[in-house]
């Protein structure tokens, strides 16, 4: 039985399509936006058709897993072949095209904590220049 496999597309120019092993649970389509381990980074991918691209076929033994699904829509078929003609019309890597047509890996980060500071009106016991002259003043009705 051979293992559930995906060719990737990642948005380094430099690489080719790579092939990951696909871990129980995951369900990658065509594609699905993936993170994939190359060493000790991860990178940012699509599912690609492994029939679509050609590569030295790797023994499944020797593939790795795949690190996660990004939480994107898939993108679509129309939209990966267009990236295909405009790679082979302009003598492109595909890699190139793809970065060109996907969001930022900033946008694909998701989210982030935001934390807000909100004053009391209490002043600390051990009050340092920095905090004393980033406090407000007090009122005048306040003062002793």
């Amino acid at each position: 039985m051979a293992l559930p496999r995906v060719r990737v597309v990642t948005l380094n120019a430099a690489l080719g399509p790579l092939d990951y092993r696909v871990p129980d649970g995951m369900a990658v389509e065509p594609g699905s936006v993936v993170v994939a381990p190359l060493g000790p980074r991860q990178l940012i991918g699509v599912a690609w058709e492994a029939d679509r691209l050609k590569t030295e076929e790797v023994g499944d033994n020797r593939l790795r897993p795949l690190a996660g699904l990004v939480d994107v829509p898939p993108v679509p078929a129309p939209l990966r072949r267009l990236c295909e003609w405009t790679a082979d019309y302009y003598l492109s890597p595909l890699a190139a095209v793809l970065r060109m047509v996907m969001p930022s890996s900033a946008a694909l980060a998701g989210p982030r904590t935001m934390i807000e500071y909100r004053a009391t009106g209490e002043t600390p016991a051990r009050l340092t220049p920095q905090r004393e002259q980033a406090s407000p003043p007090t009122p005048r009705s306040a003062r002793p």
